[in-house]
C-alpha cells in the first residue's frame, strides 16, 4: 500500500521516463533518417533528370556534398535556367534510357508522333513532335514541334529539349 512517506512509487516512474524516452528517439530516428531516397545516393559523374519548374532537366552530378548535389546542365537544357544550388535527392532521379515504356494501356517508343496542348493567352493550342528519348521512369525529350506558332513558341520557350512526363500537357499518341 502507498503512503506519503513511500517514495518507490514515484522513483519507479521517473525510471521509466528516462528510459523510454532514449529508446523513443532512437525508434524515430531509424524510422525517420532512413528514406529510400536517401538510401540509393548518386555518384560523382552519374547522370540525372533535375525537376526544374515545369521540365526534367538531364544533367551530371558534379560534386557531392552532405547537403545535396552540385548538378552540371549542358547548354541543350537552354532556356530553361535553374539557378546553381546544391540540389536535394527529392529533385532527382537517375537517367536510364529505354526504347519503350508502358504507360497505362499505351505503349511508348522512342519516334513515336504525339500530340500536346497547351493554355496559351487563355486558350487551348496544340502540336505534334517526335519522342526523341524516353526514360524508365516515364520521362520524353520530344523534337520536331510542328503546330500552332504560339503552341511552338510556348514549347521552345519553356520546355525546349528537355524532358516531361508522359501525359503532360494533354499528351497522346497520334
Amino acid at each position: 500500500m502507498y503512503t506519503p512517506h513511500d517514495d518507490t512509487l514515484g522513483s519507479n516512474l521517473k525510471a521509466s521516463i528516462w528510459l523510454a524516452i532514449p529508446l523513443a528517439l532512437a525508434f524515430l530516428w531509424l524510422t525517420l533518417g532512413f528514406s529510400p531516397k536517401e538510401s540509393t545516393p548518386y555518384f560523382l559523374g552519374e547522370k540525372v533528370l533535375a525537376k526544374c519548374q515545369d521540365a526534367y532537366l538531364l544533367g551530371t552530378i558534379e560534386k557531392v556534398r552532405t547537403l545535396g548535389y552540385a548538378v552540371h546542365f549542358g547548354p541543350e537544357t537552354q532556356p530553361i535556367l535553374c539557378a546553381n544550388y546544391l540540389w536535394q535527392a527529392e529533385f532527382l532521379e537517375s537517367y536510364q534510357p529505354v526504347a519503350q515504356f508502358q504507360h497505362g494501356q499505351t505503349t511508348w517508343q522512342i519516334g513515336d508522333q504525339v500530340e500536346l496542348a497547351f493554355l496559351v493567352e487563355g486558350k487551348k493550342r496544340t502540336l505534334k513532335a517526335k519522342i526523341s528519348d524516353l526514360t524508365s521512369s516515364g520521362k520524353v525529350s520530344l523534337k520536331y514541334p510542328e503546330g500552332e506558332p504560339l503552341a511552338v513558341a510556348y514549347f521552345q520557350s519553356h520546355i525546349g529539349k528537355n524532358y516531361v512526363p508522359l501525359g503532360a500537357y494533354w499528351m497522346r499518341k497520334l
